[in-house]
């Protein structure tokens, strides 16, 4: 009787169970239903949004609202991150690179259609002269096409405004100004600090102007340094007065200079009002609200100024529509790959962007065996970085070079250091104008804090079988270790000269003289055969054309490979069904199965040495402010 009892029971609890989980799936589903719904309807609306838009879009003008900072090199990004950056707004920012921009102004030059073209800068960061000069000649010869540029922007920095200043009309802002400052190079300064904190730093090093460790074992710049980083930012700016000079021949850059006894007589002249002196001065051509401009620009162009979803704007082809029509179509079976080295040389990183080993050899080896690559164009932005990852990665150059393949190493800010070391095995260098160089020097670095455990009553004791092993911070580096490290610093540095020496076929004696951790502008790096060519991205093209023996040939992007990055559609169209819903809740959400991704599986090349000397650069040259 009991166990028929409890039959029942199961049966009827089975069937509660069945039903309770029908219920549940059901309005889940039906959740769901509504969900993808409410996107789909979303998203008609928003295309026939669109459509009307584009209705009204005036095919003469092009408009490029620059949000961000211009990429050297395509994002390498999986589609989780995409969807993550999509869902804080960051979809756009900094998403676009140098060659995107370029072939959309290319294409416009062509384009019988495009006649205007209006640059938004307000948004506009971390401008750099290399950038400049390669937007300006295709802004240059949109110009001589007989086209107009204009240009606004809330306020101009220095290196915003000479982009700016490529346009025929400059706008302005009331509220803004021009803010231009020169150029400087700084460097702090501590080692009193670290003497009162009793804190040993040792700096092995070779190289006179070696100038990384000099904030460890001084507390001012030393002179030769200084006079190295004075002719650098003298040749900065010369580059600076002399484009803006061009540019604007009417203008007196002395007049704009940030607080100097010219900027100071004009600003009190009209009592505080910089965008007025700017107006004034001849730097821009009309100061007004974004609205204003635009209606003026619509006066000039004849181009409709529109309302679209509350907002009023001029009706102007966008940048990101235009992109798929400057996409270039492959016409030849010749391919020249473009391979970027962006940022500090690693052994290793997750990040697929970074300047790693790891990300870089397998790109390189696959390079070596594709028939139709004919050249590779390697573009280099690096303060340097670790040796033996800079020593792997100019193997494997070499190891493209013997497989045929011609080598250009594009320099564009900067290629110093481990970035130059990378770059003797080219078959030929191109630097821009403003591009910092050499830096050609080895040095390590080794703390001890035994002082300032002792003063606190710590000390460290033990046994060893090799009294000069140094195995804690908390005891003294044996005299013994800092002869035996600077020892394997002098080898480096002379395995480091002499690629320079036979890279540029100097003698080593030449090459020693023109090391020495110096850094040199490209204008000086050309008279000592540091590099071959000053020019632009597009000239080391050419030169990679050149060497091959080609005349036509298709541009690749060569970027790591993502498999096994991601993990999958469905959490992103999970991630998407819940962003429709929550957007912080889907955030939350995709950034937990990120969490949970196992790192790609890639080749990883480790250094052997397990002292982990350092090759390193000066300090970026940046603006003042």
């Amino acid at each position: 009787m009991k166990h028929t009892c409890l039959k029942h029971l199961n049966f009827i609890g089975s069937v509660i169970t069945y039903v309770r989980n029908f219920v549940l799936n059901v309005i889940f589903l039906l959740f769901v239903l509504f969900i993808v719904t409410g996107i789909l309807i979303s998203a008609a609306v928003s295309t026939k949004g669109n459509e009307e838009l584009a209705a009204n879009v005036d095919k003469s003008l092009l408009y490029i609202n620059f949000n961000g900072e211009i990429r050297d090199a395509p994002l390498v990004i999986t589609p989780l991150d995409e969807l993550i950056r999509q869902l804080e707004n960051e979809g756009d920012e900094s998403k676009y690179f140098l060659e995107q921009y370029l072939e959309v102004i290319r294409t416009a030059t062509k384009d019988k259609n495009v006649k205007y073209l209006v640059m938004n800068l307000s948004k506009l960061t971390n401008l750099r002269p290399d950038l400049i000069a390669n937007l300006g000649e295709e802004l240059t010869k949109f110009k001589q096409a007989g086209k107009k540029i204009y240009a606004f922007a809330m306020s101009y920095s220095q290196q915003n405004y000479a982009l700016a200043s490529y346009a025929d009309y400059i706008y302005l802002d009331p509220m803004g100004g021009i803010e231009i400052n020169g150029y400087a190079l700084t460097s702090v300064y501590f080692k009193d600090l670290l003497d009162t904190a009793k804190i040993t730093v040792y700096t092995p090093k070779v190289g006179t102007h070696k100038s990384a460790v000099e904030p460890y074992n001084r507390n001012d710049m030393s002179a030769w340094v200084k006079e190295e980083y004075t002719h650098i930012t003298d040749n900065l700016w010369g580059e600076y007065t002399s484009l803006i000079t061009k540019n604007r021949p009417k203008v007196v850059l002395d007049k704009m200079l940030f607080a100097s006894d010219e900027y100071l007589n004009e600003l009190t002249k009209y009592q505080g009002d910089n965008a007025q002196m700017a107006k004034e001065l001849g730097f821009v051509d009309f100061v007004g609200t974004y609205q204003e401009a635009i209606d003026d620009i619509s006066k000039k162009t004849k181009v409709k100024v529109i309302t679209h979803k509350n907002n009023r704007d001029i009706a102007a082809m966008q940048f990101e529509d235009y992109l798929i029509k400057a996409k270039p179509t492959p016409k030849s079976a010749n391919k020249i790959a473009v391979l970027y080295g962006i940022g500090a040389i690693t052994s290793e990183s997750e990040d697929l962007n970074a300047f790693s080993s790891n990300n870089i050899v397998p790109q390189l080896r696959k390079l070596a065996n594709r028939r139709n690559v004919k050249a590779v164009v390697i573009y280099l932005n690096t303060p340097g970085g670790e040796v033996f990852a800079s020593e792997i990665m100019r193997r494997e150059i070499s190891y493209l070079r013997s497989k045929g393949k011609k080598v250009v190493v594009y320099m564009s800010s900067m290629a110093a250091s481990g970035g130059y070391y990378v770059s003797t095995a080219a078959d030929a260098i191109i630097a821009t104008p403003t591009t910092l160089t050499g830096s050609i020097g080895v040095y390590g670095m080794m703390f001890s804090v035994e002082r300032l455990s002792n003063s606190f009553g710590i000390y460290a004791d033990g046994v060893k079988t090799n009294k000069d092993t140094h195995t804690t911070f908390f005891e003294p580096i044996s005299p013994n270790v800092m002869q035996a490290v600077q020892l394997e610093i002098d080898n480096t540095y002379h395995d480091f000269i002499s690629l320079v020496a036979n890279a540029r076929k100097i003698s080593l004696e030449e090459a020693d003289r023109i090391a020495q951790g110096q850094v040199y502008t490209a204008k000086d790096a050309l008279a000592i055969k540091l590099v071959d060519k000053i020019g632009n991205f597009k000239d080391a093209l050419a030169e990679a054309a050149k060497l091959a023996k080609i005349k036509d040939y298709d541009l690749e992007l060569s970027t790591p490979d993502i498999t096994g990055a991601d993990m999958g559609v469905m959490s992103i169209l999970t991630g998407k069904v819940i962003a429709a819903y929550d957007k912080g809740l889907a955030i939350n959400y995709l950034k937990s199965v990120e969490e949970e991704l196992p790192i790609p599986l890639k080749q990883t090349l480790k250094a052997q040495d397990t002292k982990k000397k350092m090759v390193y650069s000066i300090t970026e040259v940046r603006p003042a402010y």
